[in-house]
């Protein structure tokens, strides 16, 4: 497992589009709301779509590199650091 990674491609809350890096297999999905790195700390994004690849493939790699405007590391990424997950609030007089 170790030799794989999630990308994600995220949307801020200012309509910035963002590929992000995410732990294997964290089966992000559309919609979702996570909290991205940015440049000075965090912001709140929307998951756009989410997959893992094997970082040992050359070319899968290579393909998605070129096609998403990697860096040559992919460790100069931004982390997703969380998926945010919403509770209901339940009222007695509802």
């Amino acid at each position: 497992m170790r030799n794989y990674i999630d990308l994600v491609l995220c949307q801020l809350l200012n309509g910035d589009k963002r590929v992000c890096r995410a732990p294997a297999f964290s089966y992000l999905k559309r919609d979702e709301m996570v909290i991205v790195e940015c440049g000075s700390g965090e912001e709140v994004a929307n998951v756009d779509a989410s997959i893992s690849i094997n970082i040992t493939e050359e070319d899968e790699l290579e393909f998605f590199k070129t096609a998403l405007k990697i860096p040559d590391s992919l460790y100069k990424i931004p982390k997703v650091k969380s998926r945010l997950i919403l509770d209901k609030l339940n009222y007695k007089e509802d």
